[in-house]
């Protein structure tokens, strides 16, 4: 009986410590998310976010080095973000994660896993270092009811 309620004890232990670290580490996201949300080099890329955040987006390309946004009509690249151009360090990997995190929240559809889905890449640099980085991708699904919806008020302009 008394190893039951040890047993017990130990498990509840080990339950409620999972939990505070699960909520400790989420505390840690947020204020990471925030911080990047409040630094300058966000403030330089909000404007891009904005003008995505409208228009129908086809792929969302965050590296350590470079940020690019293509779109699905007007076809072609919405805009392309050089980190370093820009005067800023190279993203670390944590940034990396934080700034996809962070572009998922600006622009609402990217968060929608029916329209697109996230993917996580490896980008061997020529230095020979290695990158993680992250992107959105829109499905085909969503991307082809875009594409039909465009060319149906195309069709109904020129009646």
């Amino acid at each position: 009986m008394n190893g039951i309620i040890i047993c017990a004890a130990v498990l509840m232990a080990a339950a409620v410590h999972l939990l505070f670290s699960y909520y400790r580490e989420k505390q840690k996201e947020i204020w990471r998310i925030r911080r990047m949300r409040e630094g300058e080099l966000y403030g330089q890329l909000r404007p891009m976010v904005h003008r995505a955040a409208r228009v129908d987006i086809d792929q969302v390309r965050i590296e350590g080095g470079r940020i690019s946004i293509t779109t699905v009509y007007p076809p072609g690249t919405l805009g392309m973000f050089e980190v370093e151009s820009e005067g800023f360090r190279p993203l670390t990997a944590t940034d990396t994660r934080v700034l996809a995190e962070l572009l998922a929240e600006e622009i609402a559809p990217l968060s929608d896993l029916g329209r697109y889905r996230l993917r996580r890449y490896t980008v061997l640099r020529q230095d020979g270092r290695r990158e993680k980085a992250y992107v959105y991708t829109i499905r085909s699904c969503y991307k082809d009811a875009l594409v039909q919806a465009r060319q149906k008020r195309a069709r109904l302009d020129l009646q």
